[in-house]
């Protein structure tokens, strides 16, 4: 039974791409580069379509999330993103002559690892269920494969053809980044507010006042991060394990809710639509190469 009360996205940062084939443990494959490098392309992009079964998201959502449901939306194009590039790489491994890997299916959009309770909570489902308990992560064929010196070279040696070819995925990859890294300063601009720096003192007061440790509730990572140690000193019993998940779970949203909720209002008001505005032609191309007629869902 999966710890997880910290959950801050953990699969944003559990990596599709196996060691030798672009393996990192970062949002992006180290080659993408963030400094918006495709805006002198835009002649190259037109009714391209990036082949991604199974991720239909808003874009506008992808790149500026505000809450829980927009930022499934940019987990699973960020996720869908480097399965595709994956897949490009292990097809030009099979090409080079070696076996088929399988690459990982994406998550549902319910599924709770999706839930990032430090920087977008599900505050209904957090306030219903406490947080949730994550089933341990199956094991894929791959994963107990051994390879050959010869196998990681070449997936090395894939691995950066695909980068350097610049095609639709590698384009599609670079464009999120370069707005969704964008995003991430309005929204510490937003946290860096009077009134939410307020409602977060009195997030803190609230779990003091329900005998959380004041370091412990110093911040909403500070107490999922004690959530995490309190489920960890549950030895693994089941019974105990669920009981605090969900007693703990339930004090967050009942102590963040207004801090929450606010939260949300801010990042998806006026600062939104001026991000959203600035970043349109990017957006409307990432778009095209995802939907090819230029409208996501």
């Amino acid at each position: 039974m999966a710890v997880a009360g910290l959950l801050v996205v953990a699969c944003a940062s559990s990596p599709l791409l196996e060691e030798g084939a672009g393996a990192h443990t970062t949002s992006t494959p180290p080659s993408i580069r963030t400094d918006n490098p495709v805006e002198t392309n835009s002649n190259d992009l037109g009714g391209v379509v990036v082949a991604l079964v199974g991720v239909d998201v808003e874009v506008s959502n992808a790149v500026a999330p505000f809450d829980h449901h927009s930022n499934v939306d940019s987990l699973l194009l960020e996720l869908g993103l480097h399965k595709a590039r994956t897949q490009d790489i292990y097809d030009c491994l099979a090409r080079e002559g070696f076996a088929p890997r399988q690459v990982s299916e994406l998550p549902a959009r319910d599924d709770p690892i999706l839930m990032a309770n430090a920087g977008f909570p599900f505050v209904e489902a957090l306030a219903r269920d406490g947080i949730p308990v994550l089933p341990p992560t199956p094991g894929a064929p791959d994963d107990f494969r051994e390879y050959s010196q010869a196998e990681r070279e070449a997936s090395r040696s894939c691995a950066e053809a695909v980068d350097r070819s610049h095609g639709e995925v590698i384009v599609a990859l670079e464009l999120w980044v370069s707005v969704r890294f964008a995003w991430e300063p309005v929204l510490a601009e937003i946290d860096a507010t009077d009134e939410i720096r307020s409602l977060v003192g009195e997030f803190s007061s609230c779990l003091i006042e329900e005998g959380i440790p004041a370091d412990s509730a110093a911040s909403e990572t500070a107490y999922l991060s004690y959530v995490d140690f309190l489920l960890a000193d549950t030895g693994g019993d089941p019974t105990e394990f669920v009981e605090v998940s969900e007693r703990m779970g339930k004090l967050y949203a009942e102590c963040g809710r207004e801090l929450f909720e606010t939260r949300e209002r801010m990042r998806g008001g006026e600062r939104r639509e001026a991000f959203l505005r600035e970043h349109e032609e990017s957006i409307r191309r990432l778009s095209d190469l995802l939907y090819g007629g230029g409208a996501s869902p």
